[in-house]
């Protein structure tokens, strides 16, 4: 609550300062929910010396904010882009009985995918585009086993 209630008053003084402070233009897309991370990457930023103007996409539209060369992620035209996926909006899991073969197949298709997306967005944006690693919301079927089975999402991620 203390940060969101600092963010409040810097986002209000920002508008009026201008400092010695530089500026960054970060949007923040992905597959969940991302408000919640905005006051606190402010103040972060802000505490080593930088104001960070935010733009957080709307739930899960991430793909569709891309692809749309007139969608509000380039008309706030962000500085740099994070994306935040969870692993099962990048990939379907496959079958449990997929060979190594099967795996790497479908591990390359969604690298392929999301390196083109990446491309289109920074010919678009102009800017830098960070992936954050994506995250498993599942749980381990076979706990410390899970490494042996070559379609088990902990060992594709």
């Amino acid at each position: 609550m203390r940060t969101r209630k600092l963010d409040r008053l810097v986002r209000e003084q920002a508008e009026r300062a201008s400092g010695p402070f530089p500026r960054l233009k970060l949007a923040l897309i992905g597959s969940s929910t991302l408000d919640h991370l905005a006051a606190s990457i402010r103040i972060g930023a802000l505490r080593r010396g930088l104001f960070v103007d935010l733009y957080v996409g709307d739930y899960g539209q991430w793909r569709q904010a891309i692809l749309d060369p007139a969608s509000a992620l380039y008309a706030f035209e962000p500085d740099a882009v994070l994306l935040s996926h969870e692993v099962s909006a990048l990939v379907s899991p496959p079958s449990l009985s997929a060979s190594d073969a099967d795996v790497e197949a479908t591990i390359e298709g969604v690298v392929h995918d999301l390196g083109t997306l990446w491309k289109i967005l920074h010919e678009r944006a102009q800017a830098v585009v960070i992936q954050q690693t994506p995250w498993q919301l599942d749980a381990n079927l076979f706990g410390h086993m899970e490494w042996l089975l070559p379609a088990a999402r902990c060992r594709s991620i």
